[in-house]
């Protein structure tokens, strides 16, 4: 467990104008992100602040032309919950480092919102507290897959 200098609660991150940044440019860059979350527990335990993703994996599949995994697929189109630790699960035949260049392009979002002389330091994440990339998550609140 790390010594959080700078706590913040969920709905404290939520209302955090850089996090609303960082939200709003992620959904425009990539249709497929529904929405963007944070573990409350994990808000406590680490420094990173794991940003969790709503995805919709048939929209990630027509735009980049690859095939969900026919679980997936099927998990999909009857609204069960599918959580994913890594992009490259949803799809057949993807490894994660199919899939990082998208993760990279994220965190190189983070840290350019980040770094942005537009947004004011007050307003930004405090202390040394930074976003990285958490779980994917695919029909959230549906049953989940087993």
């Amino acid at each position: 467990m790390a010594d959080i200098r700078y706590p913040y609660t969920e709905e404290e991150l939520y209302n955090n104008y850089e996090f609303k940044v960082v939200k709003r440019a992620l959904m425009k860059q990539y249709p497929w992100i529904k929405d963007v979350t944070v573990d409350p527990e994990q808000l406590t335990k680490y420094n990173l602040i794991f940003l969790n993703f709503d995805i919709d994996p048939a929209i990630l599949a027509e735009e980049m032309g690859w095939e969900l995994n026919s679980w997936v697929k099927e998990a999909y189109e009857v609204g069960e919950m599918y959580h994913g630790l890594y992009l490259s699960l949803f799809f057949r035949g993807l490894g994660f480092d199919d899939t990082k260049f998208i993760i990279n392009d994220m965190e190189k979002t983070f840290r350019d919102i980040n770094r942005s002389p537009a947004l004011p330091e007050d307003l930004k994440i405090k202390g040394e507290r930074r976003f990285t990339v958490g779980d994917f998550i695919m029909n959230r609140g549906g049953k989940p897959w087993f």
